[in-house]
Order: C-alpha cells, then sequence, then structure tokens
C-alpha cells in the first residue's frame, strides 16, 4: 500500500465538512452517530473509494470534526479514532445493531479481504442521514 498525502486523496474532495447544526441533530438521535457512519459508508461507496477502517475513519473526521465523540476530549481538533472504530467494527454495541460487515482491508491473506459494506439495516441508516440533509436543504430554498 503506497503513502498518500491527504491533500491528493479522493477523501479530500469527495468527503467535506456538512452543515454543523445539520449532523450534530443528526449525532443527538437515537443511533445517531451509526447513522452518520453509515452515510459516510455510502458516500466512499458512490464515490468509488474503498471502504476500509481508515477511510471510513478519515471521512467521519472530515465530515463531522465537530461530534462530540468523534474528537479526543478536551482535544476538538484531534480525532478520536477508538470511538470510531467502535462504531465501524460494532465493538462494545449490542448484536443487533448489526449495520456494516467486512472489514480486513489490509490484511495479507486474500481470501480475508474484504472493504466494510452496509447491510440492509446500513442502508435505512444511511438513506434516513442523507435524507434528513436533503430536507434540511430544501428548506432553506
Amino acid at each position: 500500500m503506497s503513502v498518500i498525502e491527504m491533500k491528493e486523496h479522493a477523501i479530500n474532495k469527495t468527503c467535506k465538512e456538512h452543515d454543523p447544526e445539520k449532523y450534530l441533530a443528526i449525532a443527538s438521535q437515537s443511533l445517531g452517530y451509526a447513522k452518520l457512519c453509515c452515510y459516510a459508508v455510502k458516500k466512499l461507496n458512490e464515490n468509488e473509494i474503498v471502504t476500509s477502517y481508515e477511510n471510513i475513519c478519515v471521512a467521519l473526521w472530515r465530515m463531522f470534526p465537530k461530534c462530540e465523540n468523534f474528537h479526543l476530549t478536551g482535544f476538538e481538533d484531534m480525532p478520536d479514532t477508538d470511538y470510531m472504530e467502535k462504531l465501524i467494527k460494532l465493538r462494545s454495541t449490542p448484536n443487533d445493531q448489526g449495520y456494516l460487515t467486512g472489514g480486513n482491508v489490509g490484511t495479507h491473506a486474500k481470501k480475508f479481504r474484504k472493504p466494510w459494506q452496509l447491510t440492509r439495516k446500513g442502508q435505512l441508516y444511511a438513506n434516513e442521514a442523507r435524507k434528513f440533509f436533503l430536507e434540511i436543504l430544501l428548506h432553506l430554498k
């Protein structure tokens, strides 16, 4: 895997910060952080960017940096990838939350390489977030 600077990566062009008022409203909902995570995975997929753990973390940080759980406590300009990992890898979450499947993109064994993908539930979460972003935009017009 080659190293690339952020300014040269497709995520830099694709994943811009959304309106904080909108994404903070989603984050405050039940399962709001999961919905934002699914939205980020959907956005990456739509732009043909590999949905690796690292790319999802960067997308979450770039699109939703003011979400309290996405930055380190006391350091608003530093991402909290520990929390993001829990969302992406479904650690410390109820078993019925299965909104993502896959992982292990960076593993050496090819048979285990599989980017993170949205399950049916994940697609619903992503669409709920997208709809919320679009509804707000329509009200502004």
